[in-house]
């Protein structure tokens, strides 16, 4: 069986599914830029040459482990500065080039802005395409759980992240696990979520740990939007 499963959204974009994971594959006229790389122990670089023959570079949206799993195989990876103390913690010698918050990469005849949302990380990264007015959301947004416990995740940094993207016109949300696009309603809902958790005005219940066979977590819902905290 197949470890990757490809499937072309458009001309511009590859989805690349890896177990409950996604990599996205962003093409242009003269280069491709890989949002992500997956899990450990695959081969990602085999994959992607087999998809296109464009000189291919990596973007990291952030560094948990189920994002940073190929990044080795191209020996070079672009993150927000403030993301290298996790990212050190897979790959403690690999090369960095750091992106700052509103670059653009022109990919030749496609672009995509990279913006700063820390919260769930600290070096946190989402992709813009504003042509077609999609978001590249990560972890940020998902209708599956999102993990919001670990001692290097901030709701308040998160609340002024979900602030900062809904200034952006997106419409459509491409996300790394759950539904693959879901719309703007995501960051209004979780950012609610994440205030309810702030002021505790929002009840916590004991849920299933999403991504585990049998563990459980403290939980704040609101709607199809969840926060495991």
């Amino acid at each position: 069986m197949e470890r990757y499963v490809a499937t072309r959204i458009g001309p511009e974009l590859t989805v690349i599914d890896d177990d409950y994971v996604r990599i996205f594959l962003i093409t242009g006229r003269d280069r491709a830029l890989l949002f992500d790389a997956g899990n450990p122990d695959g081969d990602l670089k085999s994959f992607v040459e087999g998809l296109t023959d464009l000189p291919v570079f990596v973007v990291l949206s952030h560094a948990h482990i189920d994002h940073v799993g190929a990044l080795e195989q191209y020996g070079l990876v672009h993150i927000h500065r403030d993301e290298e103390p996790l990212l050190r913690n897979h790959c403690p010698d690999l090369p960095v080039e750091y992106v700052e918050d509103g670059q653009v990469f022109d990919l030749g005849g496609e672009c995509v802005t990279a913006y700063h949302v820390p919260g769930h990380t600290p070096g946190g990264l989402v992709l813009y395409d504003e042509s077609r007015k999609r978001l590249y959301a990560g972890d940020m947004l998902s209708d599956l759980t999102l993990y919001m416990y670990m001692d290097h995740c901030s709701m308040e940094d998160f609340v002024a992240s979900m602030d900062k993207m809904l200034n952006l016109p997106f419409e459509e949300a491409i996300t790394s696990h759950g539904t693959l696009s879901i719309g703007r309603e995501s960051a209004e809902t979780l950012r609610r979520v994440a205030l309810g958790v702030m002021d505790q005005s929002l009840e916590i219940k004991t849920t299933h740990k999403e991504f585990t066979e049998d563990e459980t977590a403290e939980t704040a819902r609101i709607g199809d939007y969840s926060m495991h905290v």
